[in-house]
């Protein structure tokens, strides 16, 4: 039997192999490595010792030496292999491994699943992952929790709520020991299927059992209150976590932020935000969002404005939704120089602009019957190879129709029928509207007479542009 000092001589000799690596020079350092045949323990140690330095073609290679001379390889082999392929991100290797491991009448146990079921979780293939799981359960080997872990984890990284909240209950009639981590993919399963209620189920059953809820339970729960638009039961998550002296970090302070802004409770998000400076955790562009959205809702340019300057000082990156909820902010207060300035620094900085922040911008302008303004946005969008949405240009067209401009008001919506893009009765209505304004009677009828055949409907706001035009004109 090798020893261990041996062993590592080998393991140094092997490491110390040029790259790229040649399959001989490996092949005869192992053939003098073992000269009088298999010793299953340092075949155990050397690849083990191989696949933490994580040079995957040394590993395999030693290993296809190994299957060359026939040599007996075990479940401890295959594991070490697989796990190498794992940390070095070779996904399908690691699948194509287990499954020689499975026909080589190799004694499969519950760590060569695990490692099989990461391999799916990691490529994607959350479908192999439950079969892989199903065939653990079905199968006589020794499991814990760790591969249904796993196996949820697979499930929503692929949008498969359902399934993972299955494999829970799975788990549990199992008999295998729910932890923390089964729990927490549980909870994150709740908040893609918009089941909060079962979120805070699950928190109060970990409250029953031995399991403690912690910081990544709670920040999951909050999540999923959050999606929902449950700010309340946020909060009071949050004060819970506070309570049970869990310290919240930059995703729970996140998630309570968003729940409160997207129910206009802007001055908790806000609220929330200044106790996070003062907890000393570090703000990322995700927290800066969900501040910046609440502000958006309330029409405070101001706060977004000071956001942003906050943002830079830190050294925090301002990403697309960072400035589309600081132009929504200027929209929703007819800030219309201000939004223009936010749009200006977003196409200085490397942030690409989308339709949205465009749109947001334009409506601005609209607001303000800032009409000429609203037509250099649009014209700037084309030259930056942006596609405006409908919503765009019922802006831009409001904005004419505001200042009477019928003829830029019906090339605009021209523009619309031109991109194959949906009208809605506000296009029509504004486009009509600018007719009745610049005394357009005739083109208001004809514009009228085709809302029925594209399929849009009249509203009181149609017919009473309509009248006003015809009764204009006498």
């Amino acid at each position: 039997m090798m020893t261990d000092g041996h062993i590592q001589q080998v393991l140094q000799t092997l490491l110390l192999l040029k790259v790229p690596l040649q399959a001989d020079l490996i092949y005869g350092a192992l053939d003098d490595t073992f000269p009088k045949g298999p010793d299953p323990r340092a075949s155990t140690c050397i690849l083990s010792g191989l696949a933490k330095s994580r040079a995957l073609d040394l590993i395999l290679h030693a290993f296809s030496w190994h299957e060359m001379n026939k040599y007996e390889l075990n479940v401890y082999h295959y594991s070490a292999v697989i796990a190498a392929c794992l940390k070095a991100s070779a996904w399908m290797k690691s699948l194509q491994l287990f499954g020689s491991m499975a026909t080589s009448e190799v004694q499969l146990n519950a760590i060569s699943f695990s490692v099989a079921i990461s391999a799916c979780e990691k490529s994607g293939n959350w479908k192999k992952g439950l079969y892989l799981l199903s065939v653990m359960v079905q199968s006589k080997v020794d499991f814990d929790t760790i591969p249904f872990n796993t196996a949820i984890s697979a499930c929503n990284k692929q949008s498969q709520w359902e399934n993972a909240l299955q494999l829970f209950s799975v788990t549990a009639q199992n008999q295998a020991e729910l932890d923390t981590t089964t729990y927490g993919a549980a909870i994150s399963a709740t908040k893609q299927g918009g089941k909060w209620e079962l979120a805070l189920q699950l928190c109060n059953l970990m409250g029953q059992t031995a399991v403690q809820s912690n910081v990544i339970t709670s920040t999951c729960a909050i999540g999923a209150c959050e999606a929902a638009g449950q700010w309340k039961y946020a909060m009071q998550l949050f004060s819970e976590m506070l309570q049970n002296k869990m310290e919240p970090n930059d995703m729970t302070f996140s998630a309570a932020i968003g729940a409160c802004g997207k129910c206009d409770q802007w001055e908790k998000s806000l609220g929330l935000f200044i106790l996070m400076t003062q907890s000393r955790v570090e703000p990322t562009t995700i927290t800066f969002n969900a501040a910046m959205s609440s502000c958006a809702n309330d029409g405070d340019s101001e706060g977004v404005s000071r956001l942003l300057s906050l943002m830079t000082s830190i050294k925090v990156d301002a990403d697309v939704i960072t400035f589309g909820a600081a132009i929504s902010a200027c929209q929703r207060c007819r800030d219309w120089e201000t939004a223009v300035l936010f749009l200006s620094v977003m196409q200085r900085s490397e942030v690409e602009s989308d339709t949205m922040a465009f749109s947001a911008a334009i409506s601005a302008c609209e607001k303000r019957g800032e009409w000429e303004k609203a037509l250099q946005f649009l014209s700037t969008m084309h030259r930056s190879d942006v596609e405006p949405s409908t919503t765009t240009f019922n802006a831009a067209i409001s904005a004419c129709e505001k200042c009477a401009k019928w003829e830029s008001a019906l090339n605009l919506f021209g523009a619309v029928t031109r991109s194959n893009l949906e009208l809605t009765s506000t296009t029509f209505n504004a486009a009509i509207s600018a007719c009745e304004k610049g005394g357009k009677w005739e083109i208001a009828l004809q514009m009228f007479g085709t809302m029925a055949p594209s399929q849009v409907e009249c509203d009181t706001y149609t017919f009473s542009a309509v009248i006003s035009a015809c009764e204009n004109d006498g």
